[in-house]
């Protein structure tokens, strides 16, 4: 992710303010790929970056104004635009705040004009609006509904749970399309569960916002007496030993990408998260089912992948 070089540079995204000249300059540099195109996944803000560029280059106007005269506009979403100019003043815009903790806070706002990715300026009306269009096809037909909901597949046959810019999984039984998004200060979900003609955006202006936990919350208000409460991970009894070795610093060969894995009190932790043992091999952090799959040789843990919606080559 270019983002990622930005800031092992010098220069972080919240202390710079990148375009996409930038952007350009940090890909053109980039030597080697992480794996063998189509064998792994892994989540990139890089590719829609380039796509932006792509629609400029194609279409000769900027993607800004191309989103606007293609879509914004002919769906009615009348208080959305891409913050291409993060100089802009906008009405009614809500300023993005960093949670320091004892209830205090601090201004947080995206200073780069980099967009594609993120920066969308919208409400969660707009967002209603634009999930609609994503049922009945009003912007680019069938054709490109029926594009934007194929999930990918690997070379070896297996299928993940991303698709054109929408995770395509499931909400206790019930069939979702969603998407989360974040910078800066600022947090964002929206999803559809079809099964039930339902559609859900929220928006949050503050570090802390957790909207993997409030979507669900929301949810149920409506949906609830459909769900299948799933049975929650049979934890594996594991002797604190066991669990110790599992403890360690990790580093992805590729990128270098470092991983720390700690015990407490006999329990496995990945960042404050606890992770439940379902085997000798297997852990699962229950509030995200992410699976963390141990490769062990000759009795010692060598190393283990993360299997998520986010990416599938993570070591």
């Amino acid at each position: 992710d270019w983002g990622s070089v930005a800031s092992i540079s010098g220069w972080p995204r919240h202390e710079r303010s990148h375009n996409h000249s930038d952007v350009l300059d940090i890909i053109s540099q980039q030597t080697a790929v992480n794996f063998h195109p189509g064998s792994e996944y892994s989540y990139s803000n890089t590719g829609y970056n380039l796509l932006a560029m792509v629609v400029e280059r194609v279409s000769g106007i900027p993607f800004a104004q191309f989103s606007a005269n293609h879509i914004f506009n002919p769906l009615g979403m009348n208080h959305t635009q891409w913050r291409d100019d993060h100089r802009r003043i906008v009405p009614g815009r809500s300023t993005a705040y960093r949670a320091l903790g004892d209830s205090e806070f601090e201004i947080l706002q995206p200073i780069e004009h980099v967009h594609g990715n993120g920066g969308l300026l919208t409400t969660v009306n707009d967002l209603l609006i634009w999930n609609q269009a994503l049922e009945d096809g009003r912007i680019g037909g069938k054709r490109f509904l029926e594009m934007m909901h194929e999930q990918g597949r690997l070379t070896d046959n297996s299928l993940i749970t991303y698709a054109g810019g929408l995770q395509i999984d499931s909400y206790k039984g019930i069939k979702r399309i969603s998407h989360t998004g974040s910078t800066a200060g600022y947090r964002a979900f929206v999803a559809r569960y079809p099964e039930h003609n339902l559609s859900i955006a929220l928006l949050c202006n503050t570090s802390d916002a957790n909207p993997g936990s409030i979507r669900d919350q929301i949810a149920n208000i409506f949906i609830g007496e459909f769900v299948k409460n799933p049975e929650p991970p049979q934890a594996l009894s594991l002797a604190p030993e066991i669990v110790a070795s599992y403890a360690g610093l990790y580093y992805e060969p590729v990128t270098g990408q470092t991983k720390k894995l700690e015990m407490t009190n006999g329990q496995l932790y990945d960042n404050g998260s606890k992770l439940v043992p379902t085997s000798s091999s297997i852990f699962v952090n229950p509030a995200n089912t992410t699976h963390y799959i141990f490769e062990i040789q000759e009795d010692s843990v060598k190393a283990f992948s993360l299997d998520s919606w986010q990416y599938t080559n993570k070591r």
